[in-house]
């Protein structure tokens, strides 16, 4: 052993095995000049036991040259397949490799549950899935040689076994016991991880907090581990959390949750193109069959980037990262402009015709909306496009806007957008959103004050409320697919501009269109308004030095600046009788 331990080297922390080939042998392997081969441990009592085995592989290297009497010019080392026997050791790692991985994440949602209420809304949407699954994941772990590919959620012990197989040169052939055993042994492992889990949602399990004195690593962490203290550690918010997760478990199914340095370049390459070949869309009415889209496929493989990025700078890897220097369009389809031509706000040529469908001149009875008549809607179908074309504001800010909200007698009337307990706001943030003297003179004041009267806590009581969550991006998007939003994308619009849409293609423009046009409004030469005015009063970001410098514009300054703004040649109806009138 002693004459081998020269031979050790480290790379940050984790010792590996370093050897020089002998130039008459260099030319054989492609002109590789070292060979070297990680030894996953940081232990130097366990290094040097690893070493026998590493030097056994570089002889069994050397010897395939020489027996070969040099090998082809197309050779190269990577194409040389080593097998060695399987140990119980071997074994034992792949079980408890495959328990961690199971029960990690758990372990951390778990911890923040108490501690923080978007954590905690996390952990239960987990649980809800994993007793939603449970029958379905027990069979797939119990069942010998299941696989089944339409189901990548769903663990396989017998296609991880091949990849650990390849991965780590066992000899241990399909319909060998050497690969029955690796099958049971992941087998354990899930079975053993599920028990974790269940042992820590019943509250039995110990629990050590990140940081704490823990059993010294003896291994490179997979991928699934290194996410989970990635995400652990920035603390994301919810939305970005369930991402995370998503991008893991889609590389997971893709290439296997395999210890970082035993990822390449090829394996994300590999997601890559799963990724881009992956369709989303076309599960309700106007939405259209396409590609994932580019930006999609980049910010999914960022997640993991840079999660072993985080993993690089604390240490637990030495690198380099196999993420990084993807050029993503390269792999993804481009969308077909005719079929998903871009998101656009409305033309004022547009939202005349829009106005005037009999939502809002008078319909048949509040049965037959859609029907022109002599009866009036004075709710949520005339109010809400009225309030996103002359405030700019998001679905779920007006779904969700209390009536105390709307500050009328304010010397500067406005809009308070905030969280409150109907609805999240995007990034938690408030603003104050100036009330146009167009929006009055349509009978706003009129509107708002027969809810008072009624004693209404909602702008809008007849836009039914769905169920709260701790999540901006849950909340907009249930409000977003409320009866009345869904109403008029896929009734109103197609009645007042199917002449204009192209058939078959994305639906250019939605109800989102009239926060567009409201943007368009007031960015136009008309009014010379700051870009920081527009953003403020639409709840866009500022550039990063305005952000510094500026910070938030007071409702003293928006409201005299904007106030008189409105849409040039814009022709609406008459308002209708305000509700209990």
């Amino acid at each position: 052993m002693a004459a081998n331990v020269r031979y050790l080297t480290k790379r940050g922390d984790v010792f590996r095995y370093e050897r020089w080939i002998p130039e008459e042998h260099r030319a054989a392997l492609g002109g590789r000049r070292q060979f070297r081969v990680s030894l996953r441990t940081k232990d130097r009592v366990e290094a040097c036991r690893m070493v026998p085995e590493a030097e056994r592989e570089y002889e069994a290297l050397i010897g395939q040259t020489v027996a070969c009497g040099g090998l082809p010019e197309a050779f190269s080392l990577s194409s040389v397949r080593l097998v060695r026997l399987v140990t119980n050791d071997d074994l034992a790692a792949i079980e408890n490799q495959r328990r961690r991985s199971v029960s990690a994440s758990w372990r951390r949602d778990y911890l923040r549950a108490d501690a923080d209420a978007d954590a905690a809304a996390l952990l239960e949407d987990r649980v809800h899935l994993l007793e939603l699954f449970a029958s379905e994941r027990r069979g797939a772990i119990q069942t010998p040689g299941f696989e089944d590919p339409s189901r990548i959620d769903l663990p396989s012990p017998t296609g991880e076994a091949r990849e650990i197989i390849e991965r780590c040169g066992f000899d241990a052939p399909a319909g060998s016991e050497a690969f029955g055993a690796i099958v049971a042994a992941i087998r354990r492992g899930y079975l053993a991880g599920d028990h974790d889990v269940d042992e820590l949602l019943a509250g039995r399990a110990k629990l050590r907090l990140p940081g704490s004195v823990a059993e010294p690593a003896t291994s490179i962490p997979t991928i699934s581990e290194v996410v989970t203290a990635y995400a652990g550690a920035k603390s994301f918010p919810p939305k970005t959390t369930s991402e995370v997760n998503l991008a893991l478990r889609t590389f997971t199914a893709v290439v296997g949750d395999r210890p970082l340095d035993a990822l390449s370049r090829s394996d994300f390459k590999r997601y890559v193109e799963h990724l881009a070949g992956q369709t989303v869309g076309g599960k309700s009415d106007g939405s259209v069959s396409r590609p994932m889209a580019a930006p999609s496929v980049k910010k999914r493989l960022g997640l993991l980037r840079a999660a072993v990025n985080y993993a690089i700078e604390t240490e637990m890897f030495a690198g380099p990262n196999p993420a990084t220097g993807f050029k993503v369009d390269a792999f993804v389809s481009k969308s077909d402009k005719a079929v998903m031509p871009a998101k656009r706000p409305l033309t004022v040529g547009e939202l005349n015709r829009v106005f005037a469908h009999p939502w809002f001149t008078g319909c048949k009875s509040a049965d037959w909306t859609h029907a022109p008549g002599a009866h009036r809607l004075g709710g949520a179908e005339y109010w809400a496009p009225m309030l996103a074309l002359f405030t700019g504001c998001r679905a779920s800010e007006l779904g969700g806007l209390r009536v105390v909200e709307v500050r009328l007698d304010d010397p500067h009337p406005h809009i308070v957008i905030r969280d409150n307990d109907y609805r999240r706001t995007k990034g938690g943030y408030s603003r104050c959103v100036p009330i146009l003297d167009a929006l009055l003179a349509q009978g706003f004041v009129e509107y708002i004050a027969a809810l008072h009267r009624k004693g209404e806590d909602r702008v809008f009581p007849d836009w039914a409320s769905p169920k709260t969550s701790a999540s901006f991006a849950k909340d907009d998007a249930a409000w977003s697919n409320a009866r009345i939003i869904r109403a008029f994308n896929r009734t109103v619009i197609p009645a007042v501009l199917g002449d204009q849409l192209v058939p078959g293609a994305r639906r250019e423009v939605t109800f989102h269109s009239l926060r567009g046009a409201f943007k368009s409004m007031l960015g136009s030469s008309r009014f010379s308004l700051h870009p920081n005015t527009i953003n403020e009063v639409i709840g866009h970001a500022k550039p990063e030095l305005d952000r510094r410098y500026v910070g938030t514009i007071p409702i003293e300054e928006t409201y005299p600046a904007i106030r008189g703004c409105t849409f040039d040649g814009l022709k609406l109806p008459a308002p209708p009788p305000a509700p209990g009138g």
